[in-house]
C-alpha cells in the first residue's frame, strides 16, 4: 500500500512449523522507498520475493531498479529473502554493525538464538556493503531524505528510520505489541529503545512491521505506552516466577501473562532470561 509520495508498505505473510502438528501464523512488512532508483528495507522471508516483484511491478517500476536494500536486522522475517533479492537485482546491502555477524553467518544466529524452523525461513548469508550509524541522514535521489535511529533490544543492532517532514517512523520491530509473543534479546534496551521513539516529535504515521499503519499523533503516543507498559507487565510476570525451579519458568511467565502456549519456546525463553 502507499503511505506517502516516497514510501510503500508490503505485508508479507508466513508460517512457522513449531511442530509436526502446529504451524504458527505470522506477518512482516517490508517497505519500498520510490524515488529515481528504488530502496528496499527488508526482504521478509525465504520465498518473499514474488510478494516484493509483484508490488514493484504494479506501480510501474521494475526489480532492477532496486540499487540498496537496508536490513533493519538480523532476524529471519527480515533477512531471509536476502540471497534471491541480490541475485535478481544486484543491490547493495546496508546495516548496523551489531547485525553483521548473524547476517554474514545466519548458522550463527541460530546457534544462539534457536527459531523453530528457522532454515526454512532463511535463505542464507549476504555480504553487507556499507555500515549505517545512530543519527546518520540517508538521502537517496528524489526520494524523501530520512534518519537512522539505532533502537537495540529486540536484536542488538536493530534500526527504526524516522521521516521528518512527512512524520513517518518504520519502527519495524522495537515496539512489540500488547498481548504479542515476547520475541527480544534484551528487555532493558528494548524499554529504553521503546523511550526513544516515544521521544521523537512529529510521528503523524507509524509503521510498525508487527501490525498495519497507525495514524495521528494523539493515537500513537497511546499506542507507544501501552507497548511499553506491556513490556514492564512482562517484567513483573517473570520476576514473579524466579523463585521456581529454572525448566518451569518460562510456562508459568507464559500462564501468567495469558499468552498461548506456543509461546513456550526458546526464543520466548531467551526472551525472558534477559531480565
Amino acid at each position: 500500500m502507499k503511505i506517502t509520495e516516497y514510501i510503500h508498505a508490503l505485508k508479507i505473510d508466513f508460517s512457522i512449523e513449531m511442530s509436526n502438528s502446529l504451524r504458527l501464523s505470522r506477518s512482516t512488512w517490508a517497505y519500498l522507498l520510490e524515488g529515481k532508483e528504488l530502496t528496499l528495507i527488508d526482504t521478509g522471508v525465504k520465498g518473499s520475493w514474488p510478494v516484493i516483484r509483484d508490488y514493484i511491478l504494479s506501480i510501474g517500476r521494475t526489480p532492477a531498479e532496486v540499487t540498496t536494500c537496508i536490513l533493519s536486522h538480523s532476524h529471519p522475517d527480515h533477512m531471509g529473502g536476502a540471497v534471491t533479492l541480490q541475485k535478481k537485482t544486484a543491490c547493495r546491502f546496508m546495516a548496523h554493525a551489531a547485525s553483521l555477524p548473524w547476517i554474514i553467518d545466519p548458522q550463527q544466529q541460530f546457534s544462539a538464538r534457536p527459531v523453530p524452523s528457522f532454515h526454512n525461513l532463511v535463505e542464507g548469508p549476504v555480504l553487507v556493503d556499507e555500515l549505517l550509524e545512530d543519527g546518520q541522514v540517508l538521502v537517496f535521489p528524489g526520494c524523501e531524505p530520512f534518519r537512522v535511529l539505532h533502537t537495540p533490544g529486540h536484536e542488538g543492532g536493530h534500526l527504526a528510520f524516522y521521516f521528518a517532514h512527512s512524520g513517518v517512523l518504520i519502527s519495524v520491530d522495537a515496539l512489540m505489541p500488547v498481548g504479542d509473543m515476547p520475541t527480544y534479546d534484551n528487555f532493558r534496551k528494548t524499554v529504553d529503545s521503546s523511550h526513544k521513539l516515544a521521544g521523537l516529535l512529529g510521528v503523524e504515521t507509524l509503521l510498525s512491521s508487527f501490525d498495519g499503519p497507525t495514524k495521528g499523533t494523539e493515537e500513537i503516543q497511546t499506542l507507544m505506552q501501552e507497548r511499553i507498559a506491556w513490556l514492564h507487565r512482562i517484567d513483573e510476570a517473570v520476576r514473579s516466577v524466579s523463585v521456581l525451579p529454572a525448566d518451569q519458568r518460562t510456562q508459568a511467565a507464559v500462564t501468567q501473562l495469558g499468552l498461548p502456549p506456543v509461546c513456550c519456546n526458546p526464543v520466548v525463553q531467551l526472551a525472558f532470561s534477559s531480565h
